[in-house]
């Protein structure tokens, strides 16, 4: 009887000491893979959105050549942009308009119309901007913004 309360003690002491432990971590933000997987090494990572400190440390760790951020443009895209250029690497900003079908929405973190995607566009430092949405759409941005290089996947959508 007297061994099994020592072991059940025993237990509960190694329990507290493990979320202790990982508490005291996840705030001194050092667990920071919790929202990144690698799909392949050296070739395609994914996350949610990661901190600029993560991204940081996730970039210079794995050796990561391009970010690509699904975000509408915004202080967080600017930061990743900034991040990318100190690094030297490629960076791709690519809103989703509204109506794409959900798995292409679920790509992305924010959504919107197409005249406030055309605006976003324009505000974006990004150099390369992929629209996820009608041509007349990439064509906005293009006529805002001459100097960037807008894509969009399909041709002959809208």
């Amino acid at each position: 009887m007297n061994l099994m309360r020592l072991a059940i003690a025993s237990a509960v002491v190694v329990a507290l000491a493990a979320t202790a432990w990982l508490t005291i971590q996840t705030k001194r933000n050092r667990l920071v893979l919790d929202r990144f997987d690698v799909v392949k090494a050296r070739v395609l990572y994914r996350s949610g959105q990661l901190t600029i400190d993560q991204l940081d440390e996730v970039v210079r760790r794995e050796g990561i050549r391009t970010i690509i951020n699904f975000q509408l443009p915004g202080d967080p895209v600017e930061a990743e942009a900034n991040l990318a250029k100190r690094h030297g690497i490629d960076f791709i900003n690519l809103p989703t308009h509204f109506y794409e079908e959900g798995d292409i929405q679920d790509l992305a973190d924010e959504i919107g119309d197409s005249y406030f995607l055309a605006q976003r566009g324009q505000q974006s430092k990004a150099k390369v901007i992929l629209l996820a949405g009608v041509v007349f759409m990439a064509e906005s941005v293009k006529l805002l913004s001459p100097e960037k290089t807008v894509l969009v996947p399909d041709l002959g959508a809208g």
